[in-house]
Parts: structure tokens; sequence; C-alpha cells
């Protein structure tokens, strides 16, 4: 991921491409974005590390054998190591239960693949334009 002037780094965990594709075709005609993707969350740290992303879109059930807590767990971790990095929760396990352990993890937002896709844009774009406008 090449670190552009004014560009918003976004990173997506999710274990299917199906998913990796359509969050990038969402978000995609943005000429301001650089996306990035893991399918686990076990290389989490250094990737985040390397990449630097201002925004981790993440599904709360990522890889084979991986619980969801482990994918609200990784949430914090994200924010140990970026504590201003913007973490959006993107899942399939929308109930109360995950929305509230997202939250107290450090989330930023939380999405239901089901019926929130259409929001991203706008979250991605007021992200950047609250990002640049510091600058």
């Amino acid at each position: 991921m090449q670190h552009g002037r004014n560009r918003l780094r976004i990173l997506i965990i999710d274990d299917f491409s199906a998913i990796i594709d359509r969050i990038s075709r969402l978000l995609n005609p943005s000429p301001w974005l650089e996306i990035a993707n893991l399918k686990t969350t076990r290389d989490l740290e250094e990737s985040v590390s390397v990449l630097q992303p201002h925004v981790v879109i993440m599904d709360l059930h990522v890889g084979n054998g991986a619980t969801i807590l482990e994918g609200v767990e990784a949430i914090s971790r994200i924010k140990q190591s970026l504590p201003n990095v913007k973490v959006i929760v993107f899942t399939n396990f929308a109930d109360n239960r995950y929305r509230e352990l997202s939250f107290s993890n450090g989330a930023d937002y939380f999405l239901d693949k089901a019926f929130d896709s259409d929001r991203l844009p706008e979250i991605i774009l007021r992200i950047h334009n609250n990002i640049h406008k510091h600058k």
C-alpha cells in the first residue's frame, strides 16, 4: 500500500473474497483511497503497523476456527496499535450483544452486512474529510 498524500488508507479484514470485492466496488470509484485486505487476524499487529491504515473495516468472524469473540478482541488490539484508527465492524453477527462488545472494545461504527452496506461510502467520505481538514 503506497502512502500517498491526502489518501485514505483502508484495511479490509474479511475471510470471504466476495465481501472484500463488494466493499472495494462500493468504495473504489474514489481516487483518494488506498485499499488493502487481510483474510485473517493472525498477522494483524504486523499488518496494521506496516500499512498504518486510517480505517479498518472488519468482520467479527474471520478465518477458519476463529470465534466472534476473537474478532471483538481484535478491535482492541487494533486500537492499541493505532489509537486514532477508525474501526468499522461490518458483520452478519449484528445482534445487540456483539454491537455492545464491539463498541466497548473500541469500534467506531457497527454495520450489518445485510442492511447497511450502502452506508459505507458516506462513512468513509466523512472520515476522509475529517482527517484531512485537520492536516
